[in-house]
């Protein structure tokens, strides 16, 4: 792996990372509590079948910055460090984010918060959000014993992934696996997920 550790400046900090590979950019997101390293069997195979690969460390962990109050680690933050300086659209510019920066520095982030802290209420209130879509192509990958698939009671949750996708190119679950499933099954999930990557038009969709 060329340059194996890399520093990569984004959103006002800096976030560590392996990159491999050329092509069309493929971002590997860890969860908890994870590194950039739960992708090691997805990094070499992607980039030899013609993808550049950024494997992060999310900030907070491992060769990341690691802010220490507790707003700097909200949606907004995490999103905005794989997004960068650039996916900001056209009508919003540096000048108009930094506007922003400085108004929540005073107000904080209790009040959006809560719209959170809301979300039972959204069930009660506002059923249509179940039909909202997912219009990018999107593919799911899964371990058949992960506990997250009967989170909610009598329910599998893995049955119809795609009930929400206008462009659902399938799933692999994968049996006898559990949470961890890129390290668990590696080549599965590796075959799995090159065959889905392979099925994108880059030339009309940005990966």
């Amino acid at each position: 792996m060329s340059d194996p550790t890399q520093h990569i400046g984004t959103n006002g900090i800096t976030i560590g990372a392996r990159v491999q590979g050329s092509g069309p950019l493929v971002i590997l997101v860890h969860g908890f509590p994870e590194l950039w390293y739960s992708w090691r069997h997805q990094i070499e195979p992607s980039a030899n079948a013609g993808f550049k690969v950024v494997a992060i460390d999310v900030r907070g962990y491992g060769n990341s910055d690691k802010p220490a109050t507790i707003d700097a680690y909200d949606m907004v933050e995490l999103t905005g460090d794989i997004i960068g300086p650039n996916s900001f659209p056209i009508w919003l510019s540096e000048q108009d984010f930094d506007y922003y920066t400085q108004a929540f520095s005073k107000s904080g982030f209790r009040g959006p918060l809560n719209r959170y802290r809301a979300q039972q209420r959204d069930w009660d209130i506002l059923p249509q959000l179940s039909e909202l879509m997912i219009d990018p192509p999107s593919y799911f990958i899964a371990g058949s014993l992960d506990l997250v698939r009967y989170l909610v009671p009598e329910m599998d949750l893995y049955e119809h992934p795609g009930a929400s996708c206008t462009d659902f190119r399938g799933k692999t679950i994968i049996d006898g696996k559990g949470h961890w499933i890129q390290q668990e099954a590696p080549e599965k999930v590796n075959k799995a997920l090159l065959d889905f990557l392979s099925s994108i038009s880059v030339d009309n969709c940005e990966i």
